[in-house]
């Protein structure tokens, strides 16, 4: 799974008439192990390397995996093949980020669980300003949550 980096937010004037003096933008990194935030950040610098321009971490957590032989991802596994047995795990960075390195770095493994699913299109849709569920996807997943 690759590391990402995506602007997400962009700031200059705050008038549509008024050439800023100055601009900022935020840069949110997700990072695959083993990748170091420090390797990280002087990627990012390499590439903006260009007069005037500073570089400031507001946040930086390292990248971090839960254990899957435990009795928690096995049940799930398990519980998954039973309902569906054709379907596979698809292991991604997006479910459960936020908060996840909070309880990963007092041991406490967390898993992102999103029972979807979905078609080879949608997963590549994702993340993107296009993403999309079919109603038929969100009806099933509905069913199975209500047992």
């Amino acid at each position: 799974m690759p590391s990402t980096c995506a602007i997400t937010r962009l700031e200059a004037s705050n008038k549509v008439n008024v050439v800023a003096a100055n601009a900022a933008t935020e840069i949110d990194c997700r990072l695959s192990p083993p990748q170091d935030p420090e390797q990280a950040l002087q990627a990012l610098k390499d590439t903006m390397d260009g007069e005037g321009l500073k570089v400031e971490t507001l946040l930086s957590f390292g990248p971090s995996l839960s254990p899957t032989d435990n009795f928690r991802h096995q049940a799930t596994g398990r519980n998954l093949k039973g309902l569906l047995p054709e379907a596979s795990e698809l292991f991604c960075m997006a479910v459960s980020f936020t908060y996840s390195h909070f309880f990963r770095g007092k041991d406490i493994p967390v898993y992102g669980f999103s029972p979807l699913i979905l078609s080879v299109e949608d997963v590549a849709s994702v993340p993107g300003n296009n993403e999309k569920i079919s109603l038929q996807i969100l009806t099933l997943v509905a069913s199975v949550w209500q047992g």
